[in-house]
């Protein structure tokens, strides 16, 4: 018996070859109708073994790609897991826009966006009204870490968002010699570190939320506090914490309280006729100054104190099973109106003495 062994060309058509090689009775005649077709005379591994009309043994190797394939056939190319990390502070930082959400926070937010260091996986975390204010929060973010640190920003990593696009961005990065990286169209996993910073920002968001009697209104108080925890527990991608990493000492978590519980928090003015303290709801940690962010539901206004005696364990023997929180963030095609809460905010800038509690 004749053994022969043919290579398959696929320009010609996986079907097209197995129908010639079936009429095929002797080996010219083979080579005059499968044009394109190569002579192989062992039977290599992985190759196709047939047989043909004369009892030969052929065995077809495809050694090319359809042309005529591609337009139905071609697929994404695969996406590696891991990228290069940077190696010191501020050598990459990761940013991305988020909103603008189902529901418009206290305050008039509607957006948010996120700074990541690439080396301590520290996270900066700015509200915004609008997302043309993204500029102006880069800006800031940028003087005050360059500012703590001592060093620049070498990199910033983004989607391809209109924000980071505009012309006033690019002088901006160009003027700072700050190099933009930008994901190629259609690929938001070269951007991965900000979008699972987001996607758990707002995963903790929600479920926070669901225990308590806040109004969604509320995320953006959550959100802020969502980013002070994350700082501040162990993060698998780096060896200590990206407080530590990125201070170097490690974080005091004994000032820490369960967000949305209840509080009595003393008057700073009280009088012998009235009860020197108020039931309020803990709702954050001011940034500017050390204490906690109280919310009176009877004034609708939040403002700061120190004084206070929270009330964690009645909160936490609630076995309740939560409520829905529909917070997301709406499609730029779906974009409507938000939900605006129908009593602006008020912000009490003035505090009690303040005990000591590293932010």
């Amino acid at each position: 018996m004749e053994n022969v062994s043919i290579a398959v060309n696929l320009d010609i058509g996986r079907e097209t070859a197995l129908f010639i090689l079936k009429k095929s009775r002797r080996l010219k005649q083979l080579e005059h109708q499968s044009q394109g077709l190569h002579m192989r005379r062992n039977l290599a591994k992985g190759d196709v073994d047939l047989r043909v009309g004369n009892g030969a043994r052929v065995a077809a190797l495809a050694v090319g790609t359809s042309v005529l394939s591609l337009p139905s056939k071609m697929t994404k190319a695969p996406f590696t897991r891991k990228g290069e990390r940077a190696s010191d502070l501020l050598g990459l930082i990761h940013s991305d826009v988020c909103g603008p959400m189902n529901t418009q926070a206290r305050g008039g937010f509607q957006y948010f966006i996120t700074f990541t260091d690439d080396f301590s996986r520290y996270g900066y975390i700015y509200l915004m009204r609008h997302k043309s204010e993204a500029l102006e929060k880069f800006k800031e973010f940028k003087n005050e870490v360059q500012n703590q640190h001592g060093k620049s920003i070498k990199a910033l990593r983004s989607d391809r968002g209109g924000e980071y696009l505009s012309q006033e961005f690019d002088e901006i990065l160009k003027e700072c010699g700050i190099v933009s990286q930008l994901t190629p169209p259609g690929t938001p996993q070269w951007n991965g570190v900000s979008k699972r910073r987001n996607r758990t920002l707002l995963d903790m968001v929600r479920s926070m939320m669901s225990h308590t009697d806040l109004p969604t209104s509320f995320w953006g108080y959550a959100l802020e506090t969502t980013a002070f925890t994350l700082n501040r527990v162990p993060y698998k991608s780096v060896q200590k914490t990206p407080h530590e990493m990125w201070t170097g000492r490690r974080p005091n978590m004994s000032f820490m309280r369960v967000w949305g519980c209840q509080a009595y928090v003393k008057h700073q003015m009280s009088t012998k006729l009235v009860p020197k303290s108020q039931k309020c709801t803990f709702v954050g940690y001011p940034k500017e100054t050390k204490g906690y962010y109280f919310y009176n539901s009877k004034e609708n206004k939040v403002f700061v104190a120190r004084t206070r005696v929270f009330l964690e364990k009645d909160f936490l023997s609630y076995n309740g099973n939560g409520r829905n929180i529909e917070l997301k963030e709406v499609q730029q095609q779906q974009v409507h109106e938000p939900e605006v809460e129908e009593t602006p905010q008020v912000v009490e800038g003035n505090s009690t003495d303040l005990e000591t509690q590293p932010l």
